[in-house]
């Protein structure tokens, strides 16, 4: 595999996502209005099923496969070992 020399991938480090100010207080918001929402659909429907965006969903199998000898700048994370 050749790489463009202009495309330059970021090496990953976990300083580079950090959570916001206020994001836990959030995420907590959001997982007790989705338990109420759900608390909601099972006594209306007498069963547990999806409360927001219903759809039919398919399923897939596949495979991932990674090469041996990437180039150091992509060989990371997932992609470290063949």
């Amino acid at each position: 595999m050749i790489l463009d020399p202009a495309i330059r991938p970021l090496p990953y480090d976990p300083s580079i996502e950090t959570p916001e100010k206020g994001e836990a207080e959030t995420t907590q918001g959001l997982i007790e209005q989705m338990r109420k929402i759900a608390e909601i659909t099972y006594e209306d429907g007498g069963h547990a099923m999806r409360a927001v965006h219903a759809k039919p969903h398919g399923v897939v199998q596949g495979q991932l496969v990674v090469p041996q000898g990437l180039s150091p700048v992509l060989a990371q994370g997932l992609f470290a070992q063949a």
